[in-house]
């Protein structure tokens, strides 16, 4: 394929030219809701990131030649002929491989409400640590506390409720009460907080969800209608180890 088809091809696929009419009422759709457009420009940068990739991609001049040379040594040496051939085909299984795990990594990150919990995350890492209560005991025995303080439903699942909590505090965030507490182990905190009040759609019972905010590691899930929410200084894989130390008896 020549360049300059190759760039008529990645012009037509470029994104925020909608190909017919329903296209084009869902990407006004999403312009015009706050989580949708938030994925939308995300999806938008991306595509236009991966468009530039592919334009940087330039066939060599003697390809031409190339692909004669090797019909011509066919009836020569079939074997050779064959071993070149499959080294192509296993570079685009392994670019293929590539994007999909790509993929796969951009959508386990993105849910409904994380520009909630974000705020959670910028919230945290504003904190001198003097709007924090001393406490000391399990961070699974401070549901008396925090319901003198106003905060109904606080619990937590069995993998959090041993860490030792060295303080605590209800917290308003964006007019919401969120559970703040800190534990001694791995320097973090914890939140627990009402999903349906901050608008998460998290499935309820699905695994810890990791994903990074400015120089914060997050990992987030749902149980029933409660959120848990642990941040940490650090990155993704300093919280991925942290959660699979959490899993262990």
């Amino acid at each position: 394929m020549k360049a300059e088809e190759a760039e008529i091809l990645i012009q037509g696929f470029r994104p925020g030219k909608p190909t017919d009419s329903r296209t084009q009422k869902a990407v006004e759709y999403s312009e015009g809701h706050d989580t949708l457009r938030i994925q939308l420009e995300e999806q938008r940068l991306f595509d236009e990131h991966i468009g530039g990739l592919i334009r940087c991609i330039r066939p060599p001049g003697d390809l031409r030649e190339k692909l004669a040379a090797l019909s011509g040594a066919k009836a020569a040496n079939p074997g050779s002929l064959r071993h070149h051939a499959i080294l192509p085909v296993l570079a685009g299984v392994l670019v293929l491989v590539g994007i999909a795990i790509f993929f796969y990594m951009q959508n386990s990150t993105r849910f409904e409400g994380r520009e909630a919990v974000e705020h959670m995350i910028e919230d945290t890492a504003e904190m001198s640590g003097v709007e924090l209560e001393p406490v000391s005991s399990s961070a699974g025995q401070l549901g008396d506390w925090f319901y003198m303080r106003g905060f109904e439903g606080y619990s937590l699942p069995p993998e959090l409720a041993p860490l030792p909590a060295v303080a605590s505090r209800v917290a308003a965030i964006d007019g919401r009460s969120v559970a703040q507490v800190a534990v001694e182990e791995h320097h973090l905190v914890v939140h627990v907080f009402d999903a349906a009040k901050f608008g998460v759609g998290l499935e309820s019972g699905a695994p810890w969800r990791v994903f990074t905010h400015e120089r914060w590691a997050a990992a987030v899930r749902r149980q029933g209608p409660t959120c848990y929410l642990l941040t940490v200084l650090g990155s993704a894989a300093d919280m991925e180890a942290i959660v699979s130390s959490l899993s262990q008896p």
